[in-house]
């Protein structure tokens, strides 16, 4: 970690922000990233790594996807959440926020180009984490397929200060492991932002990566820093790993990834309550069903028979001669 620490100098800085050739540019209409890219000497399984993130360029606009706090009404839910911004001191935070209340993500943006255009409006994307699981089919391809980068990051907003809740969210990032190949990439920042802070920004996820990543180190084959000039190579390693260690490796990681993803054995009462929402019964009958035993044992509804006395079936009648 520290030959890459190193290798991050000012001609790298450089380099990345395109300093030294300005003039030989063309000027863009939108401020380059800069992306850092990993490459691995094996294939991975699919995971996702959260990794702190020091600064954000200033003047971002952000948009925060939250919970449905009255019912469909989602304006009503939007006012609710945007005082409670303003209460907990959001005025003076330099982030533009603009909250999206789940049903009308779900109402307003059902076709792709609705997605893809309200993917390209926000420079980031937060998530309350308890509607988290209704994104992926809300959101499509759009956001995870093309621009994974816009993936929302998930926060904990039923805490006291949602200030505090969306700026720690803010200074956050998802490194996404797809999983297909052994190249994956995550923005750190864009060139307008000072080299300190790019320098920052890059050490920090590098770290966070490197920790997280299987056999550390020493199973990646190279680090890339791209921004407007070509990718500025930070870490190379050309020897192979062993073959038998690594397949030992990869078995332990695709464990732990599959135990990260089914930690309990039963799901807790309030997120079923919550996938519930989109089912045509009460909340009544959710908690009935969930008081129950056994679970899978579905009784049968008691059919209407008439009582003795009254009219029945017509072969149960009996006939008398005339």
């Amino acid at each position: 970690m520290d030959v890459v620490e190193m290798n991050i100098s000012d001609d790298a800085l450089a380099l990345i922000t395109n300093a030294n050739c300005e003039q030989s540019v063309k000027r863009a209409l939108f401020v380059p990233n800069v992306v850092v890219s990993f490459v691995g000497k094996l294939p991975l399984p699919k995971v996702t790594i959260r990794t702190k993130l020091p600064n954000r360029p200033t003047g971002v606009d952000a948009c925060v996807i939250v919970k449905d706090l009255k019912g469909t009404d989602y304006n009503a839910s939007n006012d609710i959440w945007r005082r409670k911004w303003r209460v907990d001191g959001g005025k003076g935070s330099p982030t533009t926020v603009t909250f999206l209340p789940l049903s009308e993500l779900k109402l307003c943006y059902q076709s792709y180009e609705s997605r893809r255009k309200l993917a390209s409006t926000f420079d980031v994307f937060l998530a309350d984490e308890r509607i988290v699981h209704h994104l992926p089919t809300n959101l499509g391809k759009a956001f995870y397929g093309n621009a994974r980068d816009k993936v929302p990051i998930p926060v904990a907003l039923d805490g006291k200060n949602l200030v505090k809740a969306i700026d720690q969210g803010l200074h956050s990032c998802l490194v996404l492991i797809s999983g297909k190949g052994t190249t994956d990439s995550v923005v750190v920042g864009n060139t307008s932002m000072p080299k300190e802070h790019i320098k920052e920004n890059v050490i920090s996820v590098i770290r966070d990566v490197v920790d997280r990543w299987p056999g550390g180190l020493r199973t990646l084959r190279s680090i890339y820093v791209r921004g407007v000039g070509p990718s500025v190579p930070l870490y190379f390693d050309n020897t192979e790993i062993d073959k038998e260690e690594a397949e030992a490796k990869l078995r332990e990681v695709r464990m732990q990834t599959s135990a990260s993803m089914h930690p309990h054995p039963k799901l807790l009462t309030q997120t079923l309550l919550e996938a519930a929402k989109d089912l045509p019964i009460t909340k009544s009958q959710v908690k009935t069903i969930l008081r129950k035993k056994t679970r899978q044992q579905i009784k049968r509804l008691p059919r209407n028979t008439p009582k003795s006395g009254k009219t029945g079936r017509l072969s149960n009648v009996r006939k008398t001669p005339k």
